[in-house]
């Protein structure tokens, strides 16, 4: 019995290739720039209505997008918007997370923003020097 799958667990798999499908699809030029693209299953983690971190779990499909030196806004827009705009209309994308190089207390490091409203405010508030742009899909 170890071996069967659940109809749920079959569903939440063929979901996460599809998906994965349709990125490398789209945004193949990033891809062949050395861009990374991660597609996982998450679970946030709270303490009360206070986010805390998102962890690997089944909650929301996260789809990343990074590159090992960072990137700017203008480096991905003409490819990343497009692709974005289509799945939100297929799919309920309920967050946009944003990590940024940065500065933190302890010196270097990154910093992460979470957008629930329209990517065109990340545009506007995340320009540049950003490590990755995950966005979350609730099933």
């Amino acid at each position: 019995m170890k071996y069967i799958v659940s109809i749920n667990e079959l569903n939440s798999l063929e979901l996460k290739r599809e998906i994965r499908n349709f990125c490398e699809d789209h945004l193949v030029e990033l891809l062949d720039q050395d861009y990374k693209l991660n597609v996982d299953y998450w679970t946030s983690r709270k303490h009360g209505t206070n986010l805390i971190s998102m962890l690997r779990g089944n909650d929301l499909l996260g789809v990343t997008l990074t590159k090992e030196r960072g990137f700017n806004w203008d480096d991905i827009c003409d490819y990343f918007i497009p692709a974005f705009e289509i799945l939100s209309r297929k799919y309920n994308i309920v967050k946009v997370n944003v990590e940024k190089y940065g500065w933190t207390k302890d010196g270097p490091g990154s910093t992460t923003k979470s957008y629930t409203k329209n990517l065109l405010n990340v545009v506007k508030s995340d320009l540049g020097n950003i490590k990755g742009i995950t966005f979350f899909i609730k099933e």
